[in-house]
């Protein structure tokens, strides 16, 4: 994911990499948090990202659960939809839902790292024991959203 050679697309400025400390935005009750991200910036600070395979990286590392520990419930049933366990797949009765923050890290292909803090709506199994989101069919949009927000306030571009 080198960008050696590449150039502005606003300045024709050539472009250096960088790291952007903090940056968040919302979607839909998710709310994501990116901490040292890694840029590519010109002189003028006109930023792009890395490369267009970093947001998808960066969504994995939060949405695929046997990655990040992160699961979400599973609506099943055709009629009268019941909330099941994302981990264990048994039935959430009485799924108390409250506001939490889940932290992970992405491993960069520089051997550095990011961290990426989740803070959305969760329940907890009572069988196993896991606390999730509760509902997986919101989980990459939503996330997909708040990650569209951070970028664009932080005027970040995507390569």
């Amino acid at each position: 994911m080198t960008s050696a050679g590449k150039f502005c697309a606003l300045c024709k400025r050539p472009l250096q990499p960088a790291t952007v400390s903090r940056l968040s935005g919302e979607g839909g009750g998710y709310k994501v948090a990116l901490e040292s991200i890694p840029v590519m910036a010109c002189a003028a600070n006109h930023m792009r990202l890395i490369g267009p395979e970093f947001v998808g990286e960066a969504l994995d590392a939060v949405s695929k659960g046997e990655l990040s520990g992160v699961y979400a419930a599973n609506q099943q049933g055709f009629l009268g939809r019941r909330t099941h366990c994302g981990k264990c797949g048994f039935e959430i009765v009485n799924g108390i839902t409250k506001n939490r923050e889940f932290r992970t890290n992405l491993p960069l292909e520089s051997g550095a790292s990011m961290q990426i803090t989740l803070s959305a709506p969760w329940i907890r199994c009572a069988t196993c024991g896991a606390e999730q989101l509760p509902r997986v069919t919101d989980l990459p949009q939503e996330v997909i959203n708040a990650l569209t927000r951070a970028f664009r306030d932080a005027k970040i571009g995507i390569a």
